[in-house]
């Protein structure tokens, strides 16, 4: 079967691998070759310097004449730098009013914290200020391993990084890390935390301690390993610490909370063609209602909008916002050819075995993620979000950088679209895992949450999956474990930009 996506399209996509001499009746189409799974077949010639069109938009030149049938991809296929994208028909506040979405309010049970912000889990952490006391952490967090008696505590979670020192102090590269580590001690997911430092690191306690407000100090201790007689005496007053923390913990309830206290982060990873027809409209459906009930959701991954960033002007509410997309994209494009790169660097090895081509497709795709909602504003990396709606937040296009700087932002739950497979998940907020393709869900079934592929056969809609996913949603809110959840995934995943120079 071959999905022609957009009425402009010259390629189709292949949705089960075809051998050469295959016919496709409805589109007319004989394949010239054998073409893999998620590929695209050419629906007409193409002459050579020609645009590629796929979701209605240009995702390449053919790099030389493409007859129809051939298999299109990387070996006939170009990026162009200075492509005017085309215009987009969509008229997207039309759309939204035309869902069906739920008008009245949708609660889900959570944990309502002394800010007003609410947890959808309860966790107490175990964070360094610097690399050298990541054992020290890892020690005292995998102490608590046996949580049968805290049946109100998810766990304890360490917060370990690679960076700390070796920082510009006041410069760049060490305030993203500082913002990040406060985006966590003020997360919702997490009741208390206990912060160890060594002593000499470049991201003193102190200086982490003023960035804190004061309504949160509360929240957390300190330890620092030089003054406190080294490993051992540290780890064993650490452990007496956080036995308290998780007495205080236990005593913690859920309780019925409004979905407008939600916030979604929206990524993918592992991508392949089908992540932009399914997985990922789905997901924008689901972000799109709960936008409408008040929630928030957050995009990111910056290089992956290139391509598909005049789509997002559309949407933004003011030419101020559009403007900070358009600088965060000049940064983008000055700091990748400043090490000899580009954009379209980006789609990797599997994103290509996938069937994507360019950067552009892959961006086309990706925004999908995001639904039709207004961009409430473009942000920086883990920059605390206290409004509500639909926002991006500068990042690389990294999955653990990423997420890592949507949850020091407020993000609560994170929806993560793959069509390669991915295993990760991310503590202190769990990971609903969303399979593009009913292939890769069967084949990692302990690890995929949801499937879209049923999409790919005409056996659902993008509206009735995006409903069913929002349900999941509330669910995992409320407590229903991930598959990420139960494997024990993201002690290791927590992993803030590191910009600036080492010294």
């Amino acid at each position: 079967m071959i999905i022609k996506i957009g009425t402009s399209d010259n390629v189709g996509v292949v949705t089960e691998g075809i051998e050469s001499g295959y016919k496709d009746h409805q589109l007319n189409i004989v394949a010239n070759q054998s073409i893999d799974i998620g590929h695209k077949i050419a629906l007409n010639d193409i002459y050579k310097g020609q645009p590629i069109i796929k979701y209605n938009q240009i995702i390449g030149l053919s790099s030389i004449d493409i007859s129809s049938g051939d298999h299109v991809h990387t070996h006939n296929v170009m990026i162009h730098q200075n492509e005017a994208p085309m215009d987009s028909s969509l008229n997207y506040k039309k759309l939204l009013s035309s869902m069906d979405f739920c008008k009245t309010e949708r609660n889900f049970n959570g944990y309502l914290r002394n800010d007003g912000k609410v947890g959808t889990r309860n966790f107490v952490g175990v964070m360094s200020t610097v690399n050298c006391v990541s054992t020290v952490v890892r020690k005292i967090a995998h102490s608590f391993e046996d949580m049968d008696k805290y049946a109100n505590v998810d766990g304890v979670v360490p917060i370990s990084h690679s960076l700390g020192c070796g920082h510009a102090i006041g410069k760049e590269s060490i305030e993203v890390l500082i913002r990040v580590l406060v985006g966590y001690i003020t997360h919702p997911n997490f009741y208390s935390l206990l912060i160890v430092g060594l002593g000499c690191e470049d991201n003193q306690i102190s200086a982490l301690l003023e960035r804190i407000p004061d309504s949160y100090r509360s929240k957390v201790e300190f330890l620092v390993v030089s003054d406190n007689g080294g490993t051992k005496n540290t780890v064993d007053r650490g452990k007496e610490i956080v036995s308290n923390m998780l007495e205080q913990a236990e005593l913690q309830q859920r309780s019925s909370q409004s979905v407008s206290h939600l916030s979604l982060a929206l990524q993918c990873g592992g991508s392949d063609s089908f992540s932009g027809i399914s997985s990922n409209p789905v997901l924008g459906y689901a972000s799109d209602q709960l936008v409408e009930l008040g929630g928030t959701s957050i995009l990111s991954e910056t290089p992956e909008i290139y391509g598909a960033e005049h789509l997002m002007f559309n949407r933004m509410t003011s030419i101020s916002v559009v403007n900070k997309l358009k600088d965060k994209l000049d940064w983008w494009g000055k700091y990748l050819s400043s090490f000899d790169v580009s954009f379209n660097s980006n789609p990797s090895p599997g994103n290509k075995e996938g069937g994507i081509t360019t950067i552009n497709e892959k961006s086309l795709g990706s925004v999908s993620k995001s639904g039709y909602s207004e961009v409430h504003d473009v942000i920086d990396y883990a920059t605390p979000i206290t409004d509500r709606g639909l926002f991006i937040m500068d990042s690389p296009g990294y999955d653990p950088v990423s997420v890592t700087g949507q949850i020091a932002s407020g993000a609560n739950i994170v929806c993560f679209t793959t069509g390669r497979g991915s295993t990760i998940g991310f503590k202190p907020s769990p990971c609903v895992k969303i399979a593009s393709n009913s292939t890769i869900y069967t084949s990692m079934i302990g690890d995929m949450d949801y499937n879209c592929g049923s999409i790919l056969n005409g056996d659902s809609s993008i509206p009735d999956l995006g409903k069913q996913l929002f349900e999941l949603i509330i669910e995992t809110a409320s407590g229903k474990q991930t598959y990420s959840e139960l494997e024990s995934y993201g002690d290791n995943e927590f992993v803030p930009w590191h910009l600036g120079p080492v010294v």
